[in-house]
């Protein structure tokens, strides 16, 4: 029989823990090379509404060990609106109901059945988060206690649990550009986690003295000054990298993907032009990316992490650990990211940074 889950179902019967074994198990097969992923498709034409963007995205995938394999599919009408004098990416819920539009397919890799059908969003959301909080378990220091997140939306409470779950967190600092809805993020969070979170005034308030900087903003204008990173610091990205610093900043630090798969995509009919929006034109167009490819300053991918290529980046993780306890400088590490490497792209998670 096959299950026809809702969202609500989702989040009800599914935990941080739940999703953070299990995805730390499917990217070891995808190392030992058992499970497969295909390449995330974009197909992205001139969406309906001003400066907005159509796009129709699949990704599909299998894990063995599990027994099972899925497609997960999106269709979305983004726009980049300036919010608070911040450009943002923005998901228009278009259907009926003011619905966003993304579906999981699940199959028996036994029986070749359809196990589950059910929206994406809250798994996804908790996949987001459970991803980079893998990247916290094998990279972040192991004292590390304090928290910034940059964002107050959607996806930043998964960040939060994920971090909480990997780490023994103690303090959590929370920006995000509305000052009513970081409080009451913080708020919220304070009560859900058990752990001191406070909201603050700036950007640059939250990441002094924190040990983990993760991000969960849409925002593409830049959020993280690469003079404000300390040595020591796990970095986490936001997938809009145009939000982090730059890849001559990156280059003095230890960057992870969490796949080698890139994306394929195409923009179809005239790209936008500069003048309607140069950064939406210039993220919608993408580009046919070849598979099984590391960008040059990637150090590793999450796959690696168990044995093989990045091993050297967790020989470096310890070290930098050990410099922290004689008190020396150990290199920032930057995290692995819910990404596709480089590219720019059309990230797939509605929400945002408040």
């Amino acid at each position: 029989m096959t299950l026809l889950l809702s969202n609500d179902d989702v989040d009800r019967l599914l935990t941080m823990e739940d999703v953070l074994g299990s995805l730390e198990s499917a990217y070891c097969e995808l190392g030992e090379g058992t499970a497969l992923n295909t390449l995330r498709v974009d197909l992205l034409v001139r969406g309906p509404k001003p400066n907005s963007v159509y796009g129709f995205k699949t990704m599909s995938g299998s894990v063995p060990g599990a027994g099972v394999a899925g497609v997960r599919l999106n269709s979305d009408i983004v726009h980049w609106p300036e919010i608070g004098r911040s450009q943002r990416r923005v998901k228009i819920p278009s259907a009926p109901g003011n619905r966003y539009v993304g579906l999981v397919l699940l199959f028996s890799t036994h029986t070749g059945e359809p196990l589950a059908i059910f929206p994406d969003g809250c798994l996804q959301r908790l996949r987001v988060g459970a991803t980079n909080g893998l990247g916290a378990k094998y990279l972040a220091r192991e004292d590390a206690s304090v928290v910034a997140l940059f964002g107050s939306g959607w996806q930043a409470a998964a960040q939060l649990m994920a971090m909480c779950a990997v780490r023994k967190i103690e303090k959590i600092r929370v920006f995000s550009p509305t000052a009513a809805n970081r409080k009451a993020f913080a708020e919220e969070m304070e009560k859900t986690l058990k752990v001191e979170v406070r909201a603050v005034d700036g950007a640059e308030q939250a990441v002094k003295g924190s040990h983990i900087v993760a991000a969960a903003t849409n925002s593409v204008d830049p959020v993280l000054m690469p003079q404000w990173i300390e040595p020591g610091m796990h970095l986490v990205p936001p997938r809009d990298r145009s939000a982090w610093p730059g890849a001559r900043e990156l280059r003095r630090h230890r960057p992870l993907a969490h796949s080698r798969q890139r994306r394929a995509g195409g923009f179809g009919g005239r790209p936008l032009r500069r003048h309607e929006d140069g950064r939406a034109s210039r993220a919608a167009r993408g580009a046919a990316q070849a598979p099984g490819r590391l960008h040059p300053e990637l150090h590793g991918t999450a796959d690696d992490l168990r044995g093989g290529p990045a091993s050297g980046v967790l020989r470096h993780a310890r070290d930098s650990r050990d410099h922290a306890r004689r008190g020396e400088e150990p290199q920032p590490l930057l995290g692995i990211r819910d990404g596709r490497g480089h590219e720019p792209g059309v990230p797939d998670e509605p929400g945002g940074s408040g």
